[in-house]
């Protein structure tokens, strides 16, 4: 009996870790799978993709002007043909305080415009390549921009709404995005701006 155990017992050590590896494969491949499937982007809202998803969102709603619903037509027509697509919008804020160590109003404003232009695309639609833009033009209504509104006018130790500055015109984003089979691999090559990954928002998005 005791030879037969020696003898059978090796059999069961090679056997169970194969077994507990397949096991643990397969385990892996269902997680990833299911997650590929609800993955979101890791880029932050911010970010010139996501932007363009939110404003083509916006624009599926039903307008009260005719004449935007017709316009936002013709431009999707138009990206569908060429792969190009430019978007703007203008942002301005204004700040107060009761209390000031020197002006008590802050004001600045914020000019974007922004697109994607595909350039490359396979016949099947899975990959496709293109330029990614942004350019902006920042700047101040008062004697100080909004950013430094909080350390100079107030005496507040820090910055607010660093984007509302007086840089005037800038390249924020000019770079080159590919992806390949459904966007399950992209790459960035080019001027990427850092708030498009140092956002906190998107990936905290998962879990809600």
């Amino acid at each position: 009996m005791n030879n037969l155990t020696k003898k059978s017992s090796p059999l069961t050590i090679k056997e169970s870790p194969r077994r507990l590896y397949f096991l643990l494969m397969l385990i892996l491949f269902n997680i990833s799978s299911s997650y590929s499937q609800n993955e979101k982007s890791i880029t932050s809202p911010a970010s010139v993709e996501n932007q363009l998803k939110s404003d083509q969102k916006e624009t599926e709603k039903t307008s009260l002007w005719n004449v935007l619903d017709s316009t936002d037509n013709a431009k999707n027509r138009f990206y569908e043909k060429s792969g190009f697509m430019v978007n703007m919008d203008y942002n301005s804020q204004v700040m107060g305080a009761t209390s000031a160590v020197n002006n008590n109003v802050g004001a600045s404003g914020v000019f974007r415009v922004y697109g994607k232009w595909n350039l490359v695309r396979n016949k099947k639609g899975t990959s496709e390549g293109g330029l990614v833009f942004k350019f902006e033009n920042r700047h101040k209504y008062t004697d100080n921009a909004l950013r430094e509104f909080g350390p100079i006018d107030v005496g507040f130790l820090g910055f607010m709404q660093s984007v509302y500055n007086d840089q005037k015109w800038r390249m924020t984003n000019l770079y080159w995005r590919q992806s390949f089979n459904n966007n399950k691999i992209v790459f960035y090559t080019g001027f990427v701006d850092v708030t498009d990954w140092a956002d906190v928002h998107a990936p905290l998005d998962k879990f809600q």
